[in-house]
């Protein structure tokens, strides 16, 4: 009840003025005098009652007023007074006393009615209290709040259609009154009633644009009703407005990081953690963010601190592994997807992550482990099978494979890179016409997909096959990704295959190019096919140095030995 009544004080204080009946002037002397009047008595406990008001000793400031009433007993602002310190001190029932006593003296007077109700409703006199806002509404047709007070109280009383009339009544008085618009929202919102109750807020909105209130509830119900875009641009406002909102950057924050905006999901983060430096999730995701616009090491510094604190997730574990990897310290990654998947098995990407990691470092039966696991945790996830299958390729255990992206199939038929991989695992089994049924899947589910125009076109000119088919199938790779040294290769192969040997060399050298620009090693097979082509030109010595390349790449491949051993002994 405490709230009402703060409101019912506040609302005495602007109705106060001094009665005729009281002095206004400066205390009465202590110095001896006269006998003071009647008056004067009145006038002397008045200013020794508002000393105690502004003491804060309401009690006293209490029997001040009834002193001074005793003496001046019409006086409408000390019987006022009086009635704020019996609010405050909570002794509504001789507050109610007291305010009938106005009401007697001036029973016109509206804002006595009002605060009267106000008083009864506060103790639970539910019949009295609306019974004095009508008198007050019906007083004053002008004044929204009384209205507003009694379509409150009729709607507690289940009175909706009156109570919502007179609430409607006292927005169209009085546009300003926040009260009576509030409640009508909020009562909207409840009967899922969205339109009536945005209307009401674009209302409020087009009377004080800047409102804080009410575009932060429009926001939040746009929000509700799924319409980002708009929210966000409301968000956007209210941030303007109200630079310490933390809802509207939080809003934003997300907004934009499922935009991929990371410049704007960084500001907005950053905003939100000088409001709270503690808040977690900020942290975390201005991390995530600021991965994501490659700024590695600021990352790391936030996650880090998270980590130090104690307070990090799996969530962030995987991301500061994930900027391990970025650069290079694999071993690093290895501990910290490691780490997110103890704290969450349910985090699918830790496990797609550490296995990969740990294919990259040879430990390939560790992560055959891992996926194994995650396959078994999450059955219906085709990217899980997919990298179980990767892993089981590097085993080379290629029919155990073929099931796997078989299985991935079923669950997802329509996935492009479950085609790719499946064709690759035909290809190691020799079942060249099904890898390329494969592909062709690919690419039609995908017209992008550049890694199955490349297969396509390098592994008929491996067979010498349909090469007019496979150079246009290598050109819609280039298309895609031209810089890409392997395509490169794969379409000098082409050249080579139909005799071109010139035309061969320039794009494979252009292969090399672009691989080394990229640091990337440079594959034992382009190096293989380099020496071929030189060959095929009589450069020997270049073929020679070509195919030593490759060796050190590749020092096991007794193809290579047998081709420098020929070359040095006359054969080509």
């Amino acid at each position: 009840m405490r709230k009402p009544l703060l409101k019912i004080v506040i609302g005495l204080g602007m109705v106060l003025q001094l009665a005729p009946g009281c002095a206004t002037t400066t205390p009465v002397s202590h110095h001896p005098g006269p006998p003071l009047t009647s008056q004067g008595l009145a006038t002397w406990a008045f200013f020794a009652g508002q000393l105690a008001d502004q003491e804060g000793d309401f009690n006293q400031a209490i029997q001040y007023y009834r002193r001074a009433l005793a003496h001046d007993s019409s006086s409408l602002v000390l019987r006022r007074y009086l009635v704020g310190d019996l609010i405050r001190l909570e002794r509504f029932h001789e507050a109610r006393l007291e305010y009938r006593s106005i009401i007697d003296q001036n029973p016109g007077d509206r804002e006595t009615q009002f605060v009267l109700g106000q008083l009864y409703e506060a103790a639970g006199d539910l019949k009295v209290a609306e019974r004095l806002y009508r008198a007050a509404a019906a007083l004053s047709q002008e004044d929204s709040a009384p209205h507003t007070k009694l379509g409150i109280l009729l709607l507690k009383q289940e009175n909706k259609k009156e109570g919502l009339a007179l609430l409607r009544k006292a927005v169209k008085i009085n546009p300003s009154d926040r009260e009576a618009r509030r409640v009508l929202v909020n009562y909207y919102l409840t009967q899922n009633r969205q339109p009536a109750a945005e209307a009401l807020l674009r209302a409020g909105l087009k009377s004080t644009p800047e409102d804080i209130e009410w575009l932060s509830s429009l926001a939040r119900l746009v929000e509700g009703a799924g319409r980002r875009e708009e929210a966000a641009e409301l968000y956007l406002r209210l941030s303007q407005l109200h630079p310490r909102a933390p809802d509207s950057h939080r809003f934003l924050s997300i907004y934009y990081l499922k935009h991929n905006d990371w410049e704007g999901a960084i500001l907005q983060l950053e905003r939100l953690l000088k409001i709270n430096p503690r808040d977690l999730l900020a942290r975390r995701n201005l991390g995530l963010a600021l991965y994501k616009q490659g700024e590695y090491q600021q990352a790391r510094q936030q996650l880090g601190s998270l980590v130090d604190s104690g307070l990090a997730d799996a969530l962030t574990h995987y991301l500061l592994g994930s900027i391990y990897r970025k650069q290079g310290l694999d071993y690093l990654a290895v501990d910290e997807f490691r780490t997110a998947v103890k704290l969450d098995w349910e985090l699918v990407e830790a496990h797609l992550s550490l296995a990969s990691v740990l294919l990259k470092t040879g430990e390939i039966d560790e992560a055959a482990a891992v996926m194994r696991e995650a396959s078994a945790k999450f059955p219906n996830i085709p990217q899980v099978h997919i990298n179980h299958g990767l892993v089981l390729l590097r085993q080379s255990k290629v029919r155990e494979a073929l099931r796997v992206f078989q299985r991935a199939r079923r669950l997802s038929p329509d996935n492009a890179a479950v085609h790719f991989h499946l064709g690759r695992a035909y290809l190691e089994l020799d079942a060249f016409p099904e890898a390329v049924r494969a592909w062709k899947k690919t690419v039609q589910l995908n017209p992008d997909f550049s890694d199955a125009y490349n297969f396509l076109g390098y592994t008929h000119a491996e067979r010498g096959l349909a090469l007019n088919q496979a150079l246009r199938w290598l050109r819609q790779a280039l298309a895609r990704e031209p810089e890409n040294g392997y395509f490169l290769d794969s379409l000098g192969w082409i050249y080579y295959q139909q005799g071109k040997y010139t035309r061969a060399l320039k794009t494979i050298l252009e292969a090399v190019k672009q691989l080394k620009v990229r640091g990337k090693a440079v594959d034992a097979v382009i190096y293989d096919h380099l020496g071929d082509v030189y060959l095929k030109l009589q450069r020997r010595t270049e073929a020679e140095e070509a195919w030593q390349s490759a060796l050190s790449a590749d020092p096991g491949n007794e193809d290579l030995k047998r081709k420098l051993k020929q070359l040095k002994n006359g054969g080509g």
